[in-house]
């Protein structure tokens, strides 16, 4: 996964778009911009967040890859 892709939550279907990826000394942090409103109403209403690549690998696929 990289900066680009747009990704789908496998169990709800939702769709994202990568935004960045940093390196940390302990884990790769991914920043998404989250698509059609799944987080209204949450602390991150406008739909930006981020995950640890490992969890992202497991509840995530790439569905359009950018090159």
């Amino acid at each position: 996964m990289q900066v680009g892709d747009l990704i789908k939550f496998k169990k709800t279907g939702v769709l994202a778009l990568i935004l960045k990826v940093c390196q940390n000394e302990d884990y790769k942090a991914v920043y998404l911009q989250v698509l059609g409103g799944a987080l209204v109403g949450t602390a991150c209403a406008d739909g930006l967040t981020w995950s640890t690549s490992t969890v992202l690998r497991r509840q995530a696929e790439v569905v359009s890859a950018h090159r």
